[in-house]
C-alpha cells in the first residue's frame, strides 16, 4: 500500500508542477479548476487504494471492492464534469470548455492506466 500511495503522490505532484509550469509560461493563467481536478483524482485514488488494501481479505472480496470503488470513481468523475458544465461552463467560452474536458479525460485515463498497472503488479505487496 505504501508503494501505491507514494506512486500516486509523485504522479499528482508531477501533474501539479506541470500545471504550475504551464501557468507561468502561458499568457493566460490556468483556471483553478485544473488544480482542483488533480486534487480530485489524487483523493479518489488514495481513498480507493486505502479501501482495497484495508478491506480485501480474500481474492473475491478484492474483486468486489475493486469493482465497487471503480464504479464509484466513474460516478464521481462524471459528477465532477456535470458540475463543471452546469456551474462553471457558463462563465467560459467553448474553447476553454473543450480544453478542460480534454485535460480531465486525459488525466482520468493517465490515473486509470497507472493505478490499474500498480494494483495488478503489486497484488502481493505487504500493507
Amino acid at each position: 500500500m505504501k508503494n501505491h500511495l507514494i506512486s500516486n503522490t509523485i504522479m499528482s505532484c508531477v501533474i501539479f508542477l506541470t500545471l504550475l509550469l504551464l501557468d507561468a509560461t502561458l499568457i493566460d493563467s490556468l483556471p483553478v479548476y485544473y488544480y482542483v481536478a488533480v486534487l480530485f483524482f489524487f483523493s479518489t485514488y488514495t481513498i480507493q487504494s486505502t479501501l482495497i488494501y484495508s478491506m480485501s481479505q480474500t481474492p473475491s472480496s478484492f474483486n468486489l471492492i475493486y469493482n465497487l470503488t471503480t464504479m464509484l470513481k466513474m460516478l464521481f468523475s462524471l459528477s465532477f464534469l456535470v458540475i463543471y458544465f452546469l456551474v462553471l461552463e457558463k462563465t467560459s467560452n467553448t474553447t476553454e470548455t473543450i480544453t478542460f474536458s480534454l485535460f480531465f479525460i486525459t488525466t482520468y485515463f493517465i490515473y486509470l492506466i497507472f493505478n490499474t498497472k500498480l494494483f495488478f503488479t503489486n497484488k502481493h505487496e505487504k500493507k
